[in-house]
């Protein structure tokens, strides 16, 4: 019976030895366990560091403006509200004049963008712009382009865009006009043409007459931030006697 005894206190002693350590063995997995579950919370926060870039990506975007194939610094054009000299309409409101417009002249082809806001009117309730902003897509870089003006063109609104540019034809300055006037002396098409002109003033060549020697595409930025392709439509107005139509 004591040898028995002895025996049963032996098992007991081995049993529980044996539980202890499966005790240990399981609290040592709990804690591999709970590493994974560390490693796992790392993953939401790739992916908040994820969410960080997108939000910059998105921020980048705003801040790029018009997306466009010139890499030009386009704006969404807006209306803008004038007090008007004239007492019979002291208020008016007129839209941001933005144009995009070909070059070809002097062995140069580009592209240029003006960005005319109205900050008055004249005393014929008209509206008087200020360029903010001009730039010129040439041999695959955007510059500035210098002393740029875009002018409503009175009445008739026969308007015009005047620039200079300190590159190849430096010296020079261009004026997009209109080839064609048609019944009454208005324009009936964008600006389709270039006078080109000295630093003094001088004419040395009108590319705007009925021969419409220096052609050129003008397209005007819509508020939404679109506009026509630079394709050539120009057609004769209807009544321009000088150009036989």
């Amino acid at each position: 019976m004591g040898m028995m005894s002895r025996r049963t206190v032996q098992w007991m002693v081995a049993l529980f030895l044996f539980g202890a350590a499966g005790a240990c063995s399981g609290e040592e997995g709990d804690r591999d366990v709970s590493g994974d579950a560390d490693a796992g919370a790392d993953e939401p926060g790739e992916t908040d560091a994820g969410g960080d870039a997108g939000e910059g990506t998105d921020a980048q975007d705003d801040g790029g403006g018009i997306p466009n194939p010139w890499g030009f610094d386009l704006r969404y054009p807006t209306d803008d509200r004038l007090s008007c000299i004239n007492p019979a309409e002291p208020h008016a409101v007129w839209p941001d004049a933005d144009w995009i417009c070909s070059f070809s002249y002097g062995g140069v082809e580009a592209v240029i963008y003006v960005q005319a806001t109205p900050v008055r009117c004249d005393d014929y309730a008209l509206p008087v712009f200020e360029t903010r902003g001009a730039q010129i897509y040439v041999d695959g870089a955007v510059s500035p382009l210098t002393s740029a003006a875009y002018d409503w063109g009175g009445n008739h609104h026969n308007d015009r865009l005047e620039f200079s540019w300190g590159g190849r034809l430096a010296g020079r300055r261009y004026v997009a006009f209109h080839s064609s006037l048609g019944f009454g002396w208005r324009a009936c098409h964008p600006m389709d043409c270039l006078r080109v002109f000295d630093e003094a003033g001088a004419l040395i060549e009108d590319g705007c007459t009925c021969d419409r020697t220096v052609p050129a595409v003008c397209v005007q930025v819509r508020s939404d931030g679109t506009w026509d392709d630079l394709v050539d439509t120009f057609e004769v107005c209807p009544g321009d006697r000088t150009c036989g139509a």
